[in-house]
């Protein structure tokens, strides 16, 4: 494999953003923290990192690191995954509906209970989609490490002293609950939380890894990255935030144009609206989700409808999300800060 992988210069070009030859940057700490790639826009004075960290939170806190040596730059983080355990547990023992397959999950217990044939039938069954797993771990070209520590973290996640207090006696009945348990798990919840924009790479097709790896083709790359919710990071539907902020009780006007402003500083470019194409700016656009039922206005704020919530389903678990976690961060911690807070006890 080559020192970097080739699918970022694709992924920088499709965010308007141009690759750097450099796999290393120096934070305000003096600490050099080894990257997987670095692209610039020098038009809006962006920096966008890609990650090599295992955990988001190290990932975030090398964001701030960086940022404090370039206070006139705006950085962004985003954090490749290439192994997600619920997501190949979910592709492997559920139903289209995304209900557990007893059938399958009962498979795997016979075939745990075979002794010394469990191996030769484990790899007969499940080989295909692991040797699939391991390329794309392969192509991801992350730190083996990265890939180790990040496996722990989510094995570690599972509640084992519950498996063990239920003392199973039956393998299938074992097998229903860690698969259960594995299944529900949410390894993009921490990424979300800090506001680092995970990249899911085990989500990548064998045709992705082709278009991103060929560098052209770069519109489509685009749609590929809007349809896997990571564009919409660092280039923020309005309506979209709008809507996203009133779910998550940032609900007054004034709130959501401060909410639009800290993007905009902080280098998420709003776009145009995806739900409501015609609304021109937030007065219009606030009237319009309320036209069309997704909000509701309240004595003091616009509050999300049970519609509006189911729009924003399937998107609050989709890595676009870390943009607003950033946003509504940012809120309240300026909400929580008093300019009494930096005068001196005693002086007052």
């Amino acid at each position: 494999m080559d020192d970097k992988p080739p699918i970022w210069g694709s992924f920088f070009k499709a965010l308007g953003v141009e690759p750097r030859p450099d796999n290393e940057i120096v934070g305000d700490s003096g600490l050099t923290h080894q990257v997987q790639a670095i692209g610039v826009d020098d038009a809006t004075s962006r920096v966008v990192i890609i990650s090599a960290e295992y955990n988001p939170r190290i990932a975030a806190l090398m964001r701030v690191d960086v940022q404090a040596t370039m206070p006139s730059a705006k950085v962004l983080v985003a954090r490749p995954l290439a192994i997600d355990i619920a997501h190949t547990t979910r592709s492997l023992f559920t139903t289209k509906s995304g209900s557990l397959d007893l059938m399958k999950v009962l498979e795997l217990a016979n075939i745990l209970g075979a002794g010394q044939m469990a191996q030769p039938k484990l790899e007969a069954r499940y080989g295909d989609e692991f040797k699939r797993l391991m390329a794309g771990v392969g192509r991801s070209n992350l730190p083996i490490r990265s890939h180790f520590l990040n496996l722990v973290e989510q094995v570690a996640n599972i509640n084992w002293s519950k498996v063990k207090e239920a003392g199973f006696t039956e393998a299938s009945s074992l097998a229903f609950e860690v698969v259960e348990q594995v299944a529900k798990s949410d390894n993009l919840a921490g990424d979300r939380k800090h506001g680092v924009c995970p990249v899911p790479t085990y989500e990548l097709t064998e045709k992705d890894w082709d278009l991103f790896g060929s560098g052209r083709h770069i519109d489509e790359v685009q749609e590929r990255l809007k349809a896997l919710n990571i564009y919409q990071y660092f280039y923020p539907p309005a309506d979209s935030v709008a809507l996203g902020l009133i779910d998550r009780d940032v609900g007054t006007e004034a709130e959501i144009k401060k909410g639009f402003d800290i993007a905009e500083k902080g280098g998420h470019v709003l776009s145009k609206n995806e739900l409501l194409p015609e609304a021109k700016d937030l007065s219009e656009l606030l009237e319009a989700l309320k036209v069309q039922g997704y909000v509701a206005e309240g004595e003091y704020s616009y509050e999300a409808t049970e519609e509006g919530r189911t729009v924003r389903k399937s998107v609050k678990v989709r890595p676009r999300e870390s943009f607003l976690t950033k946003i509504i961060n940012r809120i309240n911690l300026n909400a929580s800060i008093s300019p009494k807070d930096f005068i001196p006890p005693g002086t007052v």
